[in-house]
């Protein structure tokens, strides 16, 4: 299974589509702010999950991409796009800046807790105590898009 979260009017090949907005005709309407992913496709349910400028709308990141990483397949594939923070500032719509180290903090070894979530934020190499561990493949940049490629690690 493939996910499209926040698919807005797009569709992604392939892909079933998720947006809490029933008028852009998603293949499932959800709020991914307050509804759980794990208990609408279980934990190690998921090869792929795509995301076009959708996660600066999150109100609570670190819920999601915990959502995210438990309803992937250990190895599974996330292609993140969001705009860059130093063009983005300023949004009132957006709930938080993306910079190309932004991922970097979920790369596994413990560096810090984030408290209240109790949820590991890490840098460097998997030692498995992380609730969410990525490897980043690549990224790319271009004018209001910051793409990144990453692997999760389980």
């Amino acid at each position: 299974m493939k996910l499209d979260l926040g698919c807005g009017g797009c569709r992604y090949k392939d892909y079933t589509t998720i947006d809490m907005n029933p008028g852009c005709k998603p293949d499932i309407v959800m709020n991914l702010d307050t509804e759980s992913l794990v208990s609408r496709f279980g934990e190690n349910s998921v090869d792929a999950i795509y995301s076009g400028h959708f996660l600066e709308h999150s109100n609570d990141l670190i819920r999601l991409l915990t959502e995210m990483w438990k309803v992937s397949k250990p190895g599974a594939m996330w292609e993140i796009h969001v705009p860059p923070a130093d063009e983005e500032i300023g949004n009132p719509f957006h709930n938080r800046p993306f910079t190309e180290w932004t991922f970097r903090f979920f790369e596994s070894t413990p560096r810090f807790v984030h408290e209240p979530s109790g949820l590991v934020i890490a840098y460097g190499v998997t030692d498995g105590n992380c609730p969410v561990c990525l490897t980043e493949i690549r990224q790319t940049r271009t004018k209001g898009d910051l793409g990144f490629y990453l692997e999760v690690v389980k």
